[in-house]
């Protein structure tokens, strides 16, 4: 579940999903963490780059005719979503290592609660944290919703709502332990309710360590390569919340009709953390 690293049109030809998103079949990148005391390990979170640093005044030349329109729409989206940025401070690089946590998201379309695992992902959980803590995602949209046979999750994080925000660092790789394999050699299956990290990981590009603020959470069983770190698990309650955004279909970005944003608009009012 790859978050974008530029459009999706105008993307590909600038930058390139749980994310827009999209989804590669290359492995994960090795972890840029350390061990610390046994209580907790140490973390690397470096600055990244502004997504919007360049965006394009004009479709660019690649661009095949027929998609003209499309880049230009993918283009306004982004300069009005640049409006929209938000930064935040660097987590601590020292993260507890074990223990969990009561993430709780108010939505207007309800209350979705889950549970962070600092043992899954001690780095990306103490991120998540941060990031909550300092009100990162209050008032904020979930910009996609997957609704594929094999691919059904709502992805959220991105104050500017295009699939490319993130508050100006990234953090580390951390594989997911555990999941049961996948339809092919490099995926692994997310299990209904798991809460991801969404980045833009790339064996092609080399690029890596890639997370953000961007998250996903599986509406459904969902088969991906193992990139992405899994911070947590959602109530049954939020569940049935999830069934309601998903049960409203997609406006459709693609030819498919199964991937885009939600036809029920979702807004993080609120997002609290608790110990």
């Amino acid at each position: 579940m790859r978050k974008r690293t530029g459009e999706f049109i105008v993307v590909a030809m600038m930058v390139a999903a749980v994310g827009g998103c999209t989804i590669d079949g290359s492995p994960s990148a090795a972890p840029s963490s350390s061990a610390g005391p046994a209580s907790t390990v140490q973390c690397a979170y470096p600055d990244a780059a502004d997504p919007f640093a360049k965006i394009p005044t004009a479709a660019p030349p690649g661009v095949p005719e027929d998609q003209r329109i499309a880049a230009l729409k993918q283009i306004g989206e982004l300069k009005a979503g640049a409006a929209k940025k938000r930064s935040a401070p660097k987590p601590d690089s020292s993260a507890a290592a074990e223990g969990e946590v009561v993430w709780t998201i108010a939505t207007n379309r309800g209350v979705i609660g889950a549970t962070l695992i600092r043992h899954n992902a001690a780095c990306n959980v103490n991120a998540v944290v941060s990031l909550t803590q300092n009100r990162y995602f209050d008032n904020t949209e979930c910009h996609r919703l997957a609704l594929a046979q094999t691919l059904r999750v709502l992805q959220c994080g991105d104050p500017t709502a295009t699939g490319v925000g993130g508050p100006g660092w990234s953090s580390p790789d951390e594989p997911p332990k555990g999941l049961e394999p996948g339809s092919t050699p490099e995926s692994v299956v997310y299990r209904r309710g798991t809460i991801a990290v969404a980045n833009a990981n790339s064996t092609y590009t080399g690029v890596k360590n890639s997370g953000g603020s961007q998250f996903f959470i599986a509406i459904a069983d969902s088969p991906l390569p193992a990139q992405y770190a899994v911070i947590g698990q959602v109530s049954n309650e939020g569940l049935k919340v999830l069934d309601t955004i998903s049960s409203g279909g997609v406006i459709a970005e693609t030819a498919g009709g199964v991937d885009g944003k939600p036809k029920l608009p979702v807004t993080l009012s609120t997002v609290t953390v608790g110990f």
